[in-house]
Formats: structure tokens, sequence, C-alpha cells
């Protein structure tokens, strides 16, 4: 199925994107106001209920815009219906308004408008909260992620992206809370409707209305150029800096080859059956295993003891998780140290980077830190997938606040699905490298991260991207050596220059240089 279309539009001296119902890249030049504007049904189990589109008239002039639309949400019983109206004017407004009807009984946990503001821009910035009862705040957008919600009670949050430009977001319809979505590896803050206090899920009758808005101003001090057209993407290279090659592993499956990885990360639920089948298997091939076991007692861990003997010199490290909390308990990840030492175990989440955020005491227990990465938990599309690259340094500069010196290790990172996820994984492996991960484990094996591993690199060096969302870079050193893949993120062809070299890329191309 090809890609949805996405139409460049403009409100006055602002761009943005508007593709399937929602809006994306609200910017002014090149600072992103606002990351993303649009509807979403999440189900009683947080499920997102697709919608489809009817209806779709877009009317586009040269300084504004004005978009309608029919839409219907279904999946089994449930059946929602709403229409929408998204204009744009030359004085720098975008506004979003939505008028649906329930067409069945159900229960939700969510319905309505939601707003992304882009944690890079916002990260940090003092904002100014205007409350349902009309009451003001002075606040911050958190800089280290935020394990509950920063903000409540919205009617809408002010502030300035850029020095000279004020960025006012108002809501309206229901009262709205903010979260940090950095949690799940999403760079972005998101604004949505229904208070999480209250009560989910909640029931929704036939016939019940939902109607909501949101509106951006944006106003400048003084008079401001448009944005310039597009220009080839730039990476600046910055040898100076550098951090150490992390180890690369991948989730084990029987019909893996060894191929050129660290280690394999074997999973083994001590509940079920089968899991030393599981681990004779896996130690037989050879390779270094990473073990991250579920427990829910002391008997499991002292029969993983006496079953793991044999391979003990095979294993790079253990972590230990509670199978219903997703996260370590602390009395257990003691119990498995006491049983397996020397041999280094951790703890840390099974789900989420949440998880450990909101029970940081975890991370004293261990010997090491450990969490998975899913760049696609909100949203399933490509987009979405190449925005939350930002997302992931934070976790680890917030997990390092909290977990001293113990090593951090990512595991497993989900592989996206969408044709450039090599490209993906290999700014994610840049990313989290440079941010000071010690290992990361891949979700299924890519030929590109493969031949990554095997170049055996000693560091990865930092550099700079003009527009990461378009175009990055891996470089990678091995003594007096560099080698860079250059790797467009975009769904077109596209020049890139890097290290006074053009290069240019297919749609999701790569290409490898010396440098």
């Amino acid at each position: 199925m090809p890609p949805p279309a996405v139409h460049e539009l403009r409100a006055g001296l602002l761009m943005c994107q508007y593709t399937k119902g929602s809006v994306r890249h609200i910017r002014l030049g090149n600072c992103e106001i606002l990351q993303h504007v649009y509807f979403a049904l999440r189900g009683q189990r947080w499920e997102t209920i697709p919608l489809l589109i009817k209806r779709e008239e877009i009317r586009a002039r040269d300084l504004s815009f004005e978009i309608e639309l029919e839409v219907e949400h279904k999946e089994g019983e449930l059946a929602f219906f709403w229409r929408g109206r998204i204009t744009g004017t030359e004085d720098g407004r975008i506004s979003y308004a939505t008028t649906g009807e329930a067409q069945s009984d159900f229960l939700r946990n969510r319905i309505g408008l939601c707003v992304l503001h882009p944690a890079q821009s916002c990260r940090g910035l003092e904002c100014m909260l205007l409350h349902a009862d009309g009451s003001t705040e002075i606040s911050r957008f958190p800089d280290l992620i935020s394990p509950h919600q920063p903000f409540f009670n919205l009617r809408g949050i002010t502030y300035r992206p850029i020095p000279g430009i004020t960025a006012e977001t108002l809501f309206g319809g229901d009262v709205f809370e903010t979260e940090d979505q950095r949690n799940w590896s999403d760079a972005s803050f998101k604004t949505y409707s229904t208070p999480l206090s209250i009560q989910y899920p909640a029931q929704v009758r036939r016939g019940d209305e939902v109607s909501q808005q949101v509106e951006l101003r944006v106003t400048a001090e003084s008079p401001m150029q448009s944005a310039a057209a597009h220009s080839p993407v730039s990476i600046a290279v910055d040898t100076e800096a550098a951090s150490p090659m992390p180890w690369l592993g991948v989730v084990w499956e029987p019909q893996i080859p060894i191929g050129g990885f660290d280690f394999f990360r074997l999973e083994l639920d001590l509940r079920k059956p089968g899991w030393q089948d599981d681990l004779a298997q896996a130690a037989a091939i050879g390779v270094r295993l990473e073990i991250a076991a579920l427990a829910t007692s002391k008997a499991d861990l002292e029969n993983l003891r006496s079953v793991v003997e044999p391979f003990l010199a095979k294993v790079i490290r253990f972590a230990v998780f509670d199978p219903v909390t997703n996260v370590s308990d602390p009395a257990l990840l003691a119990v498995t140290r006491s049983l397996l030492a020397p041999l280094p175990v951790g703890g840390g989440s099974h789900k989420y980077f949440a998880e450990l955020n909101r029970n940081r005491e975890i991370a004293l227990g261990g010997d090491f830190v450990v969490w998975p990465v899913d760049p696609q938990v909100h949203a399933d599309d490509a987009e979405t997938a190449i925005e939350n690259l930002a997302g992931q340094t934070p976790q680890l500069e917030t997990a390092r606040s909290f977990c001293g010196n113990r090593g951090l290790h990512i595991s497993p990172v989900a592989v996206p699905k969408f044709d450039g996820n090599e490209g993906w994984c290999t700014i994610c492996l840049k990313n989290l490298a440079l941010a000071g991960a010690r290992s990361l484990t891949f979700a299924r094996a890519l030929p590109l991260i493969e031949e990554v591993a095997r170049f055996r690199a000693d560091q990865v060096v930092a550099c700079t991207s003009s527009d990461p969302l378009a175009a990055d870079a891996l470089i990678l050193r091995k003594g007096r050596k560099s080698f860079a893949w250059v790797v467009n993120l975009r769904n077109r062809a596209q020049n890139v220059e890097l290290a006074n070299r053009s290069f240019s890329l297919d749609s999701y191309g790569i290409v490898r240089v010396q440098l």
C-alpha cells in the first residue's frame, strides 16, 4: 500500500504538513512549534481504533488553507463518526475543530484531539499554563523525563520556542493534561483530553457527542522572513567527540545464524515448561548470552541456577523481571545476585522506560540497568518512528541521574515496521551509543546491523544533521580509519552532504564511505 499523500501547507509564515486527518511539523523557519495535532480513539485496552476518512476536501492558498473531513472509527461493534475542520490563516493561526457522535455503545479510555509539543524545541523551556478555572501558572517543560504528568487541568500552554516568538496553544471542549512521552521513547510532550484521574474505561452510549477544539497562535515581536526553500541536508562531523562502541546483540531465535553479533538475548519465562530446552539450544551454538529471566519466586531462581550451571561460561549477564509488574522485584533481584555472583545481575523494566522511571529504587539493587525501546508504541507509521529517534537519548540522560555509574543497556530495541527500518536502526545505534549505552540488543537481525557489528569499531563519532528527520549518519572509528553510513530517512530521493562530499540517495537509501 502506498504511503498517504502529504500536503505542504502555509498559514502566514507558518509551514506545516497535512496527511490522513492530522497536521504535522508546524514550524516557523527551522523552528518546530508543534510536532503533531490529531484525533485519537483508544479502546478499553488502550488499543488505537483505526480511522477511515469518508470525505476529505483540501483548499490550499498561498498563505492559508481549509480542510474539511468526515471520519469513521470502526472495529467490531465499536463505531464513532466525526466531522473536522482544520484552518490556517494569514496571521499565523492554525485551528482544528471536531464534532463527533457515537454510533454504538462501547468502552473507551480516550477520545478526542491530541497535541504533541516537540521535546527538542520545548525541553526545559519556561511556559505559562492556562487552567480550566481561568487562573495561570508559570511552569517549565521537563528537562529530564518526568515520571508523571507535569501539567494538569489545562486550557492553554504559552511559551517562547525562540527569542522574539510566542506560541500559544489553546484547548477547548474538555479538560486537558500533559504527559512526558519520552517515557515511551517518543520525542514529544503530549497534551490530551480527559484526565487520567477520571475513571477509565468510560462508557460511551450511542448518540453521545464529543466536540473539541485546538488552536495555535504564533506571534512575532518583529517582522520575520518566510521559510527558506529546502536545501540539501548537511551533516557536520565532530571528530573530537566520540563514545565507545557498544556491544551489539540480537534476540535469540532457533533459526538465526551466529553472524557477527556480540551476543544473543535469551528470554526465559521460568513459570512455563520448556525454557530449559531453549537455554540448552541457545548455549550450544557457541555465542555469548544475555539472559532475561521472568520469575516470581526464589524457587524459580534456584531452579535457574541449577540448570544454567553448565553454561555459565557463555553468559555475560543476567536480568530478572517480574512478569506481572514488568519491572524487577528488589527482593528477587537480591536473590539472583546471591545465586549467580560474580556474574553481573541487573534489573529495570521489561516493557517501557516509564516503569523504571516510576520505580527508580530498582536501579539501586543491580550491577546494571536495562530497559527496552519501541518507537511505535503510540503510532505505527514511518514518520512517527523517525521522529522518535530523538526520544531515546533523554532516556539515558534521565537514567544516569538516578542510576549512578551502573552500566546502561537497551534491550531489546523494537525494529519499526517500514521500508527504511535498516537506516532507522543505524541512526538509533548512533544516538544511543553517543548517549552512553553499553550495549544494544535488536529485536531481530537485520543485514546492515550485522554488517556494523562485524566491523568491530572502537568508537562512534559524533555528527549533527541539519535535518535529522530527513537524513543522518553513523560514523565509526577503527584505529586510525573512520567510516560513515549515510542514511536517507525519507521515502524520496534527496541529496546529502557530509565531509565536503555530496551523495544522491534513493528513497531510504544508505551509502557506506570511508572518511
